[in-house]
C-alpha cells in the first residue's frame, strides 16, 4: 500500500511540476478560444437581417394632417426600431436613394388624407434604390404593401357596402354601413401590435450567449490543456514500469495512481480557474457562491476522461493527433463552438448523449446553484465508467492478453521500418505507412460526404439568394389558409409553411429562419369575437430585427380573412338576410379590392446603385483546407522525430532527408486535400482547381520550414498544434470572415497557408 500511495504522490507532483509550462502552451490556446467566442457570438446573433432602414419623407408644407399621418406611422412599434425618417426635399431624396444614403423615400402628394376619406386615393410615390437589389430596399417595399393592403381591404369592404345599400334601393343605410364598418377594421387594424405573443429563442436556452460560450469555451481550453499533459503521461511499459511490476502494482493499479493524480490536478485547476473566470464576468468577488466549488467532481470527471482518450490513442506524435480530433468532433457534437442546433439533425441527437453536452448543462446547473445529488451521482457515475475503461485498456496495453509474438513485435525502426531504396521513395513510403489511417479516415468520410450532398453552408458563387427566410406553422384549417396564402407573398420575406412547430423552432435557433409564426387551434374564432390579444406566437431569434414588420405582412394577410367575417356581421346588423345579397356584396368586395380603385403606392426606381451580394463561403472546402493543414503539421512532426536519425547520416544525406521530408509532408496533405474536394463534389474547374492546390503547396512548404527554424522537436509542436488548428479556423475564411467583425484580422490570417488558398475561391 506505502509503494501505491507513494506513487500517486509522484505522479501528482510530475502534474504539478509541469503546470507553468502547460499554462504558458496553452495561453495562446486561451486567447483563441476568446476569439472564437466572439466572433462565433457575433456569427450567430450578432448580425441583423438588414441594417436600419432609412427612409427620407417629402411633404408640401402647411399639411396638418398629413404631418399627423407620418408622426403616427413613425411611432408604431413594428417599425420604430428599425425604421428612421428623414425630412428631405424631393431633389435630396432622389439624390440620396440614388447614391446609397437611403434605402428608399416616399414622395406625398398634398391632400393625400383628404383623398383618401373622399375615395379619389391619391397614390404616394416610392422612390426605391435601384433593382431593388438592396435588403433595407425589398424590407421597405414589402413593409409598405403591407400597409396599403391594410388600407385596401378596409376600403374594398366599405366601397362594397355602399354600392350594395345603392342596389339594394337603401341608399340611407350607407351611413350606418360605413359606421360599422369602419369601427370593426379599425379595431382589428389598432389590436394588432398586441395580437402576437412574442417569445425569444436561443440555441442556447437557459443562459445568455455570454455564459454559453463562457462554459463551452473554459471546457474546451481546459480539455487541450489536458492533452498537452499527454507528453509526460506514461502509456507503455518502460524500466520504471517494470520495477513496479516486480513489486506487485501491476499495470491497472498504476493505471488508477497516474489516473487519480491527473484527475486531481484537473480539478484544482479547472475549479481555480473557473470560478476565477465566472467571479470576474459576473462582475466582482461579492458574485461569488459556495456551490461553485462543486467544479471540482466535474473537473476531476473531464480529467479522468483526457486520461482515459490519451491511453487509447497513445502519447507518441499521431496518438496526441488522434485525441486531438476526437476532442474536436465530441465538442462540436455537443455544441461547444457552434450551438448544437446549427448541427444537422442527427449530430444533434448524437451530441446529447456526450460527455460534453453533459458536463456543459452540468456546469451551467452549478453556476445557476441548481446543482444536486442527481447531477452529482451522474458525475460519480461517469468518473467510474472512464476509470474502469482506462484500466481495462492499459491492462491490454501491457500485453498480458496477448500472444507473446505480438508482446515482443517491434515498432519500425527511426528509418521507418523499410528496405534501404532512394531516399524520396522511402520517405513517401514512410509517409504512407504512418498516416494511412488518417488517409483512409479522410477519404471515406469525404465520400460519404459527397454521397449525401454534403452538409450546406452560406449561399456558395452563382446560388439564388432566397431573401429573408419566415417560418409560418397552423394547426387547424383557417390557420392552413392563411399559410397558403402567406407562401403566395412575393418579396424579399419568404413565407416557408411548416408542419412540425418543433422543427421550425430548431431553424429558428440555428438562423435558417429569421423567425416564425404559430397560429394554435381556434385562434382565428377567438380572434373574430375580439379577444385581440396573444393569440398567436411570434418565435424570434436573439439577433431578429424585422421580426415586426413581417408581422405587419403576416397580419396583412390575416386582415383580408377577417374582412368576411366583418362583412358578414355587417348583413347581420342591416337586415340584408339572403344569400344572393351575401354572394353579391363578396363579389363587390373582390371587384374593388382587385381594379385599383383603393389606396395603394407607385413605385419608382432611382439609378446607379448596385446590391449587395450575399457573403459567400464553402464550408466543406474549408473544413478540407482545414484538414491539409492538420496532415501536414503531423508530417512535419514526424520529420522533427526522425532529426536525431537524420544528422547521423554522413555527408550532405540527412540535410536531403530533413527538406525532402518537408516536401513529401507538404505534398501528401495537399495531393490528400485535392482528391478529398473531388469525392465531396466541391472541386471546380479543374485548372482552377490545380492552380489553387499548387498555391497551397507552396504556402505550406514555407509556412513548415519557416516552423523548422522555431521549433527544434515534435513535443514543441504537438504542444502548440491545438493554437495552429484553432487559429486556423478562426482566423482563415471556413466558417466566418472573422475580418467583417474586426479587420485587423485580415493580416493575422495571412500568416496560416489555408488562407492563401481558400481567397482564390
Amino acid at each position: 500500500m506505502y509503494g501505491r500511495r507513494m506513487l500517486f504522490w509522484f505522479e501528482i507532483k510530475k502534474y504539478i511540476m509541469m503546470l507553468p509550462v502547460i499554462l504558458a502552451e496553452t495561453a495562446l490556446a486561451g486567447a483563441l478560444l476568446f476569439g472564437i467566442g466572439f466572433c462565433a457570438s457575433k456569427a450567430v446573433y450578432g448580425e441583423k437581417a438588414v441594417g436600419e432602414i432609412r427612409v427620407g419623407i417629402v411633404t408640401c408644407e402647411d399639411d396638418s394632417l398629413t404631418e399627423m399621418l407620418i408622426r403616427f406611422i413613425a411611432s408604431m412599434d413594428s417599425i420604430k426600431d428599425t425604421v428612421s425618417f428623414v425630412r428631405l426635399s424631393g431633389e435630396e431624396a432622389g439624390k440620396e436613394v440614388s447614391g446609397g444614403g437611403l434605402s428608399a423615400a416616399v414622395l406625398v402628394p398634398e391632400g393625400i388624407v383628404d383623398s383618401v376619406n373622399s375615395g379619389e386615393n391619391t397614390p404616394a410615390t416610392i422612390l426605391l434604390a435601384g433593382g431593388y437589389s438592396k435588403a433595407e430596399t425589398e424590407v421597405f417595399r414589402q413593409f409598405a404593401d403591407a400597409g396599403a393592403r391594410l388600407l385596401t381591404v378596409a376600403q374594398a369592404g366599405i366601397y362594397a357596402a355602399d354600392a350594395l345599400c345603392i342596389e339594394e334601393g337603401h341608399p340611407e343605410k350607407i351611413p350606418q354601413a360605413e359606421d360599422y364598418l369602419n369601427r370593426k377594421y379599425l379595431d382589428y387594424a389598432m389590436g394588432r401590435s398586441g395580437f402576437f405573443k412574442e417569445v425569444e429563442v436561443s440555441a442556447a436556452p437557459g443562459v445568455s450567449m455570454a455564459e454559453y460560450y463562457g462554459i463551452s469555451l473554459l471546457l474546451a481550453f481546459l480539455s487541450f490543456a489536458g492533452i498537452s499533459f499527454g507528453k509526460c503521461m506514461r502509456i507503455q511499459a518502460g524500466e520504471r514500469e517494470k520495477m513496479l511490476g516486480a513489486r506487485g502494482i501491476g499495470a491497472g493499479e498504476r493505471y488508477l495512481a497516474d489516473a487519480a493524480a491527473f484527475g486531481a490536478v484537473s480539478a484544482f485547476l479547472g475549479t481555480v480557474i473557473g470560478v476565477l473566470a465566472f467571479t470576474l464576468l459576473s462582475g466582482g468577488l461579492l458574485s461569488f457562491r459556495v456551490k461553485w466549488l462543486w467544479m471540482w467532481l466535474l473537473w476531476f470527471s473531464v480529467g479522468v476522461f483526457l486520461r482515459f482518450m490519451l491511453q487509447i490513442t497513445g502519447n507518441h506524435a499521431g496518438g496526441i493527433s488522434l485525441c486531438f480530433g476526437i476532442l474536436i468532433v465530441l465538442m462540436l457534437g455537443a455544441g461547444i463552438f457552434i450551438p448544437a442546433s446549427f448541427l444537422p439533425l442527427w449530430a444533434e441527437k448524437a451530441g446529447k448523449i456526450l460527455p460534453y453536452k453533459c458536463w456543459m448543462e452540468m456546469l451551467a446547473a452549478i453556476l445557476q446553484g441548481n446543482f444536486g445529488k442527481k447531477a452529482a451521482a451522474g458525475l460519480l457515475a461517469m468518473i467510474l465508467l472512464f476509470t474502469m475503461a482506462g484500466v481495462f485498456a492499459a491492462v491490454v496495453r501491457e500485453g498480458k492478453w496477448r500472444p507473446a509474438q505480438m508482446r515482443d513485435k517491434a515498432y519500425p525502426t527511426a528509418a521507418g521500418g523499410l528496405r534501404p531504396g532512394r531516399p524520396s521513395v522511402i520517405l513517401w513510403k514512410q509517409y504512407l505507412v504512418k498516416f494511412r489511417l488518417w488517409i483512409v479516415i479522410a477519404l471515406l468520410a469525404s465520400f460519404f460526404t459527397g454521397i449525401s450532398g454534403g452538409f450546406g453552408g452560406k449561399p456558395s458563387a452563382g446560388q439564388e439568394y432566397r431573401g429573408i427566410e419566415v417560418g409560418i406553422c397552423a394547426s387547424d384549417e383557417k390557420g392552413r389558409e392563411l399559410v397558403s396564402a402567406l407562401s403566395e407573398e412575393k418579396g424579399i420575406f419568404r413565407f416557408e409553411g411548416c408542419e412540425d412547430e418543433e422543427e421550425m423552432l430548431r431553424r429558428i435557433k440555428n438562423g435558417s429562419l429569421e423567425c416564425g409564426y404559430f397560429f394554435p387551434e381556434g385562434f382565428y374564432e377567438k380572434l373574430a369575437d375580439g379577444k385581440l390579444k396573444r393569440q398567436a406566437v411570434l418565435y424570434r431569434s436573439p439577433g431578429s430585427s424585422v421580426h415586426k414588420i413581417s408581422g405587419e405582412i403576416v397580419f396583412a394577410h390575416l386582415f383580408t380573412l377577417l374582412s368576411e367575417d366583418v362583412l358578414e356581421g355587417y348583413l347581420r346588423e342591416s337586415g340584408f338576410r339572403e344569400e344572393s345579397a351575401k354572394r353579391r356584396l363578396y363579389e363587390l368586395n373582390d371587384k374593388y379590392m382587385g381594379d385599383g380603385s383603393t389606396f395603394h403606392f407607385l413605385y419608382e426606381r432611382a439609378d446607379g446603385m448596385g446590391g449587395e451580394k450575399p457573403e459567400t463561403l464553402n464550408t466543406v472546402r474549408g473544413i478540407i483546407a482545414v484538414m491539409v493543414f492538420l496532415t501536414g503539421l503531423l508530417g512535419f512532426g514526424n520529420v522533427l522525430d526522425k532529426n536525431g536519425v537524420w544528422s547521423a547520416m554522413p555527408g550532405r544525406t540527412g540535410k536531403r532527408m530533413k527538406a525532402e521530408g518537408i516536401l513529401i509532408a507538404a505534398a501528401g496533405s495537399v495531393l490528400l486535400g485535392g482528391v478529398c474536394l473531388w469525392l465531396t463534389g466541391n472541386a471546380g474547374e479543374a485548372g482552377r482547381e490545380l492552380a489553387g492546390l499548387l498555391v497551397y503547396f507552396i504556402a505550406l512548404t514555407v509556412f513548415l520550414m519557416v516552423l523548422r527554424l522555431i521549433i527544434g522537436n515534435s513535443q514543441m509542436l504537438y504542444g502548440l498544434l491545438p493554437v495552429l488548428i484553432l487559429g486556423c479556423c478562426l482566423f482563415c475564411p471556413v466558417f466566418i470572415k472573422a475580418e467583417r467583425y474586426l479587420p485587423q484580422l485580415a493580416w493575422v490570417s495571412r500568416v496560416f497557408p489555408a488562407d492563401w488558398y481558400l481567397r482564390l475561391f
